[in-house]
């Protein structure tokens, strides 16, 4: 959480080295090390855990993605280029979208966006045409938002 506070203020340096501690701390925690290999790219980054053999195959997430929580929804467009559009629509309010670059792991994503900051999730395959996101720092007990592919 701390790195991320760093990140979005600007202080990348100073995020590389809270990353640091969770990356040395916590091996297995993909974003870390993702985001610590996009803000000090010449240090080598923790490899995430091997998969195990029974694991549902990978998502391809190129596509046009929605997801419902409640009464709220959620488009989530990404390209092939890596980059996003995340529009959230609140049961009776008025859509709110960001847009960015994504950066990915294997089971991570980082949207990045220069007007809202950087949001993390972990994110669980379903199958080719469904995935789950757990947004990084969410409320306790939050369930994860199960995004379908769109055709």
């Amino acid at each position: 959480m701390l790195a991320y506070h760093y990140l979005v203020g600007g202080h990348n340096a100073e995020a590389a080295d809270a990353l640091r501690v969770v990356v040395k701390q916590k091996p297995e925690d993909a974003v870390a090390a993702h985001l610590l290999a996009t803000v000090a790219p010449a240090e080598p980054a923790a490899a995430p855990p091997p998969a195990p053999a029974d694991t549902t195959p990978e998502t391809d997430l190129v596509g046009t993605w929605k997801a419902a929580a409640g009464k709220d929804a959620v488009t989530l467009t990404i390209g092939a280029d890596s980059t996003f559009s995340w529009k959230a629509t609140p049961s009776g309010g008025s859509a709110v979208e960001i847009s960015g670059t994504i950066q990915t792991a294997r089971d991570a994503i980082a949207l990045v966006s220069e007007k809202a900051g950087t949001m993390t999730g972990a994110v669980v395959p379903k199958g080719p045409d469904a995935f789950e996101f757990t947004l990084t720092g969410g409320p306790p007990g939050a369930k994860p938002l199960l995004f379908n592919r769109q055709k």
